[in-house]
């Protein structure tokens, strides 16, 4: 599982979700300590609470 930390943008945490068909990731700090657990519904609900959210690629 890839190592995601706490600063990564989220529609790259969101590419890695959807590449290694997750529906959660853990965040890890510089030490590998797991700080948090990210998962789709956190993801969408920063997309319905954030706005503006530029969406285009």
């Amino acid at each position: 599982m890839p190592i995601i930390p706490p600063m990564t943008e989220i529609r790259e945490v969101a590419h890695v979700m959807l590449d290694e068909q997750v529906n959660a990731i853990p965040i890890l700090d510089s030490s590998r300590h797991l700080i948090g657990i990210l998962t789709t519904s956190d993801i969408l609900r920063a997309i319905v609470h954030r706005s503006p959210l530029d969406l285009r690629t």
